[in-house]
């Protein structure tokens, strides 16, 4: 039996864990809409329970919640606050995650966005109205995948009224911790490379050293820890073709002797660890060269087009599939060399991205319709999101629970952002475990035509 299948089994057993209040909607559709309240808390939680009473598969693409809010003044006077900002309330406004809603000195404020990640990507929009705003939570799966007779609960969507939005917004940041667990450790003081001039990039073997010196002796009282050794370190690289344009290719897996390291990294790491520092090293964890010789025999260990190619995305190049458990078992041992074998405790991994297999939407902050999912994994009944939470899994597992992981770069794809629970346990193909605190359910996708409705709560719910 495949994994991800003894996953809907275990999860079709469990009970469904309903919040203090709740109030269930079905749809037209046969889904049925979750409007919960739990004692003490400020939110407002959606979700929407997904079903197939169906014969065959169904996909689910995406699903929305549409509710109006009522402003007690004109709409121009307020402001949102998204990943792209502030804008004027009036202006349509898309972020990825949350979206705030309050006057300039913050009163009167609107918090919503989504609290879980496990299997969608989710964004919230604003559209000014004559009596105020529509708020739209939309979650993207691409392909959700339900079997026929299945079920699942979709991620959970809040909002919730502040009289100051600045407490709103930490009050959302704290229930994310506290649903996903998140302890965050101390955060590290150091020096990466890549800005330095004239020794930019990766530097070299003799910098690094002088450097690593005079860090130890002047600043390392004050509470210096860390230098990372940024991208050019790696292994040679096949020359460049496609449109990985300007961005970096290699092998992660061994130096380049004829580059800036040629005693190896292991050298370098134990060089500054030998002066009380922690070492730190850039990779690429989801975005790998195929045309590598590594790869001759595994070019099934990338994630494809609907066409049968490769699927590949600008400037990071080709994206490993975390949906294979044989890619997965390769990124653990390569990361397993870069921080065990090497010596490196602080991991910069750069093109986060490439585990969703997205398309780079830098550098714009704003919320883009770039055709999440259009890439072809090996096991088509995971999402994007969960084959980007496995290669998460996959990172820190192998890294171990030492190792400080610095996530990089959530700017050329926000959809890489917002996935704060990376399970420390073994990763296996299959729905991605529930975050504390919420039911675990399974998942699907086979939508028919767009349908919507409206709950007795005044929230207006869609399916595509």
């Amino acid at each position: 039996m495949k994994p991800h299948l003894l996953r809907w089994l275990i999860t079709f057993s469990l009970p469904l864990a309903l919040a203090a209040a709740t109030e269930q909607v079905p749809r037209p559709d046969g889904d049925v809409d979750w409007i919960e309240t739990q004692p003490g808390s400020p939110f407002v939680t959606l979700r929407r329970e997904l079903r197939n009473p169906g014969p065959t598969p169904r996909e689910v693409r995406t699903i929305e919640f549409v509710r109006q809010f009522p402003l007690s003044s004109p709409t121009s006077t307020y402001r949102t606050l998204g990943v792209d900002g502030l804008k004027p309330a009036d202006a349509p406004a898309s972020s990825y995650l949350f979206l705030a809603v309050a006057q300039p000195d913050a009163t009167e404020g609107l918090v919503a966005g989504w609290i879980t990640q496990e299997r969608g990507s989710g964004s919230v929009h604003s559209q000014a109205t004559p009596e105020g705003l529509t708020l739209t939570a939309r979650l993207e799966f691409g392909h959700l995948r339900l079997p026929p007779g299945g079920k699942v609960v979709t991620d959970a969507f809040v909002f919730g009224h502040f009289a100051d939005a600045r407490l709103g917004l930490e009050t959302y940041a704290d229930t994310i911790a506290r649903i996903h667990a998140i302890k965050l450790p101390k955060i590290p003081n150091g020096y990466c490379t890549w800005y330095s001039s004239p020794h930019g990039g990766a530097s070299n073997e003799k910098a690094l050293a002088e450097l690593g010196a005079f860090c130890a002796r002047e600043l390392a009282p004050y509470g210096f820890d860390t230098i990372l050794v940024d991208d050019q370190w790696q292994g040679p690289a096949v020359p460049k073709g496609g449109i990985i344009g300007t961005g970096p290719t290699g092998n992660f897996t061994r130096h380049n002797p004829q580059g800036p390291y040629p005693s190896g990294m292991k050298a370098a790491a134990d060089q500054l660890a030998g002066r009380g520092l922690r070492a730190g090293l850039w990779f690429t964890p989801f975005s790998w060269d195929p045309r590598d010789p590594l790869f001759q025999d595994h070019q099934d260990w990338f994630v494809k087009k609907t066409d049968g190619s490769l699927y590949e995305v600008l400037w990071a190049g080709w994206c490993l599939d975390m949906t294979h458990p044989d890619a997965r078992a390769f990124l653990a041992g390569a990361v397993r060399r870069l921080t065990r074998d090497w010596g490196f405790r602080y991991l910069k991994p750069d093109a986060l991205w490439c585990g969703l297999a997205a398309r780079c939407t830098y550098p714009g902050t704003a919320y883009v319709d770039e055709q999440f999912g259009d890439a072809v994994f090996h096991d088509p009944d995971l999402t994007g999101i969960e084959a980007y939470r496995a290669g998460l899994r996959t990172v820190r597992e192998a890294a171990g629970p030492d190792t400080y992981i610095a996530g990089c770069n959530v700017a050329q794809n926000f959809r890489s952002m917002g996935e704060p629970s990376v399970s420390s346990t073994p990763c296996a193909s299959g729905p991605t475990p529930a975050p504390t605190g919420m039911p675990s359910f399974p998942t699907s996708t086979s939508a028919p035509a767009s349908t919507s409705s409206t709950t007795a709560s005044g929230i207006t719910t869609r399916t595509a």
